[in-house]
């Protein structure tokens, strides 16, 4: 296999991975917005919207770390002008 057909199979499992977290974070919420009004679980509604929300939380963050944690590493070690 060459390199361009490993950094989609890469990229692919990594799309599984945040749609999957997505839609167990989305489904944690509902049942506890559901439980703190006494609501049967049985009125739970997953859609595309509450997904798309978590996924895009959960992108942001992860941005948002690396920059830290790649911020860090840069400015300790005087790379790119960050001293």
């Amino acid at each position: 296999m060459n390199r361009e057909n490993l950094s989609k199979i890469d990229a692919a499992i990594i799309m599984a991975f945040l749609t999957a977290i997505s839609y167990r974070v989305a489904y944690a919420y509902e049942i506890s917005y559901q439980k703190y009004y006494h609501s049967p679980d049985m009125f739970i509604e997953l859609n595309m919207y509450s997904i798309t929300k978590i996924a895009l939380f959960i992108f942001c963050f992860l941005i948002g770390a690396c920059l830290v944690i790649y911020g860090g590493i840069y400015q300790k070690l005087g790379v790119m002008g960050m001293t």
